[in-house]
């Protein structure tokens, strides 16, 4: 039997070296817990949350340590797709990081590196929020190119975010941009690498099925895509709903 966001394991980070410590709470812990008199948006919400607080586990196990065991079982392209997701996380905090020890324009607003990934998440967070009310791409293939013309602008060293709707990260990457024009061995360091994970999603992305946009009609239903048709059914409004992201992929 599927479980909620809220009761998936959280990572436990009091032993996680800083600033990683509080930074891997923030992934699991971005907003308050909401509750919501609309079941199934509950349970979109609910998925959410769980997504995220498998992303944090993920990105410790990447960092920290290989044998972390997850708290649930992750099988074929649900396993997949997190796994390049956790990638862009942990890359955006390695550049929030590696930004904020170098003074700049950018850094200077922020009284650390964590301080300056929360407001990425809560960015990122917030995007995928918006999926659910339709503003945004309106198709899967929206969406992948929606991506690709982003990483085509990061790889020309031009800012792709909006300063006025994601600020945190429009200042993030522009910092990034900022410093790898000028020092080559940073460039490889961190700069490569976070193009590198982003390329990655990207393509995975386009070719897994988990990524299936889920939308909410006009009745307030919440529908996905399913195949190469036009044929999008609607989704349960119970919490063992998970069969719009990979069906039997996320066990238990």
């Amino acid at each position: 039997m599927a479980k909620s966001g809220a009761e998936i394991a959280l990572l436990q980070t009091s032993e996680i070296e800083p600033p990683w410590d509080k930074g891997l709470d923030l992934v699991q812990h971005p907003f308050p817990r909401l509750h919501i008199a609309d079941t199934a948006l509950d349970a979109q919400v609910a998925h959410i949350e769980g997504f995220w607080a498998l992303t944090s586990h993920l990105v410790y196990k990447k960092k920290f340590d290989s044998r972390h065991k997850l708290p649930i079982r992750l099988q074929g392209d649900f396993r997949a797709g997190l796994e390049t997701w956790a990638d862009v996380v942990k890359q955006f905090f390695e550049l929030a990081i590696q930004c904020h020890a170098l003074p700049s324009e950018q850094s200077s607003k922020y009284a650390n590196a964590t301080d300056w990934f929360s407001g990425v998440v809560w960015e990122l967070k917030n995007a995928q929020f918006k999926g659910l009310f339709k503003i945004g791409p309106k198709s899967k293939k929206e969406s992948v190119s929606k991506f690709r013309n982003l990483i085509k602008k990061l790889k020309e060293d031009i800012n792709p975010f909006d300063p006025a709707l994601e600020p945190h990260t429009f200042k993030l990457v522009e910092a990034a941009i900022g410093i790898q024009r000028r020092a080559d061995r940073w460039r490889k360091d961190h700069w490569i690498p976070f193009l590198k994970a982003w390329s990655a999603f990207i393509s995975n992305i386009d070719r897994n099925p988990l990524w299936r946009m889920v939308e909410r009609d006009e009745n307030g239903k919440f529908t996905a895509q399913k195949g190469q048709g036009k044929y999008k059914p609607a989704l349960s409004a119970k919490i063992d709903f998970l069969e719009p992201l990979q069906d039997k992929a996320y066990r238990f």
